[in-house]
Formats: structure tokens, C-alpha cells, sequence
């Protein structure tokens, strides 16, 4: 028998990211759970109007996704509890920089995206910043032969929205569907 929870978007797990983009000249990170793809070149990441997060996006029009894995969570969750416009948060990652200025990439995540905000769509709690990936970055060590990402062997983690978390790993072949 199935419960009806009402109005409640349940589009979870999803991964569990942090944006990175420089604002006031210094890098500064966020964790976040509400990102997307809107097509095989464009992204999404929704935030929430307080946050300085949105000083970067906008001041730059520009921001990284990185993905995230286990050893990772003490940095990214220290990011989620401190105040930006209050604490410095530029050294709780080292970071480097490829094709989209004003999007720091993370130097040990295992996956980095560098965007460029095309679009900023206005809700009104949170706005939502769509952007056109301009490189992505992996670590040789989760790349298979063909040249794919092994996800089982990255073990990303995985937003769920509640007050834990989800590593992935578990490899559901298409194959075993015919």
C-alpha cells in the first residue's frame, strides 16, 4: 500500500555538491543539494536568496560543481555552517582554475565542472542559476578504460534531504533489465 505525502517534491537522492565561485576577490564554497541538468551542456544550481553565494554567481557569472566523496564531508559541511557574509571560507578547499574565471574547481574532487551562468530564473525564495559547462575535470583514478567515470568506484555522495547522507556505489546493469 502506498501513503500519499502530499505537495512534496521526493526527486531525491541527488548528488550532493559544492559550488565554488569568488566573491569580494576571495574563493568561497557552498554545499548544496539542489542542483540539475537541464541537457547534456547545461546545468543548474538552485540557492536560496540569503545566502552570499549569490554575490559570486551574480558579481561573476560564474561557478564550479564539484562532486563529492566521503573522506570530503568534514571540509563541505563546515562550509554549510559557516556564515559567508561573516567567516571566510576560501581555505576550506585548495582550489585551481581552468577556462571559467571566477569558478574555483576543487583540487581533490573527483569531479569538476567550470560554468558559465547563461540564465538566472527568479523564484521567490531561491533563484535558480543556469549555466553552460565549459570543462570538466576528473581524477585519472575513477576513469575506466573507455574513458567513462566508474561512479561505483567514486562512491559519490548523495543529498537526500534529510539530516544524513548516501554514499553510491551499487552498479544496476541495463543488461540485467532485457
Amino acid at each position: 500500500m502506498r501513503k500519499n505525502l502530499g505537495a512534496k517534491n521526493k526527486l531525491y537522492p541527488m548528488p550532493l555538491v559544492v559550488i565554488g565561485t569568488v566573491a569580494e576577490g576571495k574563493n568561497h564554497y557552498m554545499l548544496a543539494g539542489h542542483v540539475g541538468i537541464i541537457d547534456h551542456g547545461t546545468v543548474e544550481v538552485s540557492i536560496h536568496k540569503s545566502r552570499y553565494s549569490q554575490k559570486g554567481l551574480r558579481d561573476n557569472q560564474a561557478y564550479s560543481i564539484n562532486l563529492l566523496t566521503e573522506d570530503m564531508l568534514p571540509a563541505a559541511n563546515q562550509s554549510a555552517f559557516m556564515n559567508g557574509w561573516k567567516e571566510d571560507k576560501s581555505n576550506l578547499f585548495e582550489a585551481e582554475f581552468g577556462a571559467v574565471a571566477g569558478a574555483p574547481l576543487i583540487k581533490n574532487a573527483p569531479v569538476s565542472m567550470a560554468c558559465q551562468v547563461i540564465d538566472i530564473y527568479e523564484r521567490p525564495d531561491f533563484d535558480i542559476f543556469i549555466a553552460r559547462v565549459a570543462e570538466t575535470l576528473v581524477d585519472e583514478k575513477y576513469l575506466q578504460e573507455d574513458g567513462s567515470i566508474d561512479y561505483a568506484k567514486m562512491a559519490p555522495v548523495m543529498f537526500v534531504a534529510q539530516k544524513h547522507h548516501y554514499v553510491l556505489g551499487t552498479e544496476c546493469k541495463l543488461e540485467a533489465y532485457k
